[in-house]
Parts: structure tokens; C-alpha cells; sequence
């Protein structure tokens, strides 16, 4: 019967989504293109805001469609109840009408789904970029303060620049001279510090 054409119908629907497909160079679900870093000069925060404005959206009109095929089976149902609708012409239009309406309203409903379990894994997987470069960072902070101290503990600490003190510019070269390889390390760990701490931003 319709009836239980439409049973297996929703129930085929619980969980249901249309998998991610490429069209050309594009990422679609169903009718739905995604976002892409493409539209916005491989601008990372820019992709993602766009993201976040679509996922809203998208949350809305899967909200309003589920709505609405809750509506729509209700409805049916309570005219399914008349048995003298039930066994008129004019409830096989309806019927017809009505599958069709639903076959697109399910078609839309696993677009969404998709798209919105697509927004999802797009911010889990920048939430794991950025923890592993705040961990990178962090770890490259540890490797900067051990050569300071390592340096310290050969060298001593830099003695101040006075040109007019033969003493101390004869001092100040004997520490340039031990920190050397020392200095070349901290200059190369603080250079990959500012790219990371760029990409943290």
C-alpha cells in the first residue's frame, strides 16, 4: 500500500545523506556546491567564515524541510483515516502529488545533511591543525628556552656593549665567539616560532 511504500520511504531516510561528489574541480552534495578555498584567494579564515554563513543557513532549511514532511504526512495521514477519500480518484492525484513533493523533499533533506556533516569535518580538521600548530609552538618554545639556558651555562651571560672598555669589548668578543653556533640555533627556532605563531592566527 502507500502506506507502507511511505514507511519504508522515512525510514530509509533516518541518518541519510548524499555523499560528497566532485563536479570539475568542485565539491557538491547532490544540488548543493560547497565552499571552496578557490573563491577566496586560499584565504583560509575567509573559507571558513564562509563556511560558518552556509552551515547556518543550512541547519534553517533543514529544519523548515523536516518540518515540513512531518506537516505533510500528518496531513495525509488524517485524510488516509476517511475511507471514502481514501477510495476516490481524487486521492490517487493527491498520492501522486504527494510522492513526488516527497521524493524531492528527501532528495533535499540528504543534500543538506551532507553538506552540513561536510562544515562539520572542515572545522574539526582546522581544530586539529590549529591544536597541533599551538602544540608545535609550544614545543618550539621549550627548544628556545633549553639553548638560552644551554648557552648561558657555556658562555655566561652577553656582556653589555662598551666600545670605550677595552676590557669588556675583549669580553663582549670571547662570548660572540663561544655563542656563536649557539646564536645561529636560536635564530633559526625564532624564525620557525614567527611562522607558526603566523599560521596560529
Amino acid at each position: 500500500t502507500s502506506a507502507d511504500v511511505e514507511s519504508i520511504e522515512l525510514k530509509g531516510l533516518e541518518g541519510g545523506m548524499t555523499p560528497v561528489s566532485l563536479v570539475g574541480a568542485r565539491e557538491v552534495c547532490g544540488e548543493i556546491e560547497l565552499p571552496s578555498k578557490y573563491d577566496f584567494s586560499n584565504s583560509e579564515d575567509a573559507l571558513l567564515r564562509r563556511i560558518a554563513q552556509r552551515s547556518k543557513s543550512w541547519h534553517g532549511q533543514l529544519e523548515r524541510l523536516e518540518d515540513s514532511v512531518q506537516r505533510d504526512s500528518q496531513r495525509r495521514n488524517e485524510r488516509y483515516s476517511n475511507p471514502y477519500y481514501r477510495n476516490s480518484n481524487r486521492s490517487t492525484q493527491q498520492d501522486l502529488e504527494y510522492f513526488k513533493r516527497r521524493e524531492k523533499q528527501i532528495s533535499q533533506i540528504k543534500d543538506l545533511r551532507c553538506a552540513l556533516n561536510w562544515s562539520e569535518r572542515q572545522q574539526q580538521s582546522t581544530n586539529a591543525r590549529a591544536q597541533a600548530q599551538r602544540e608545535e609552538l609550544e614545543r618550539l618554545e621549550g627548544v628556545h628556552a633549553t639553548l638560552l639556558a644551554t648557552q648561558e651555562r657555556a658562555c655566561g651571560s652577553e656582556p653589555r656593549l662598551d666600545p670605550s672598555d677595552t676590557g669588556a669589548r675583549a669580553r663582549r668578543d670571547a662570548w660572540i665567539e663561544c655563542s656563536r653556533g649557539y646564536q645561529r640555533d636560536l635564530r633559526d627556532v625564532s624564525r620557525e616560532m614567527r611562522n607558526v605563531s603566523r599560521q596560529t592566527k
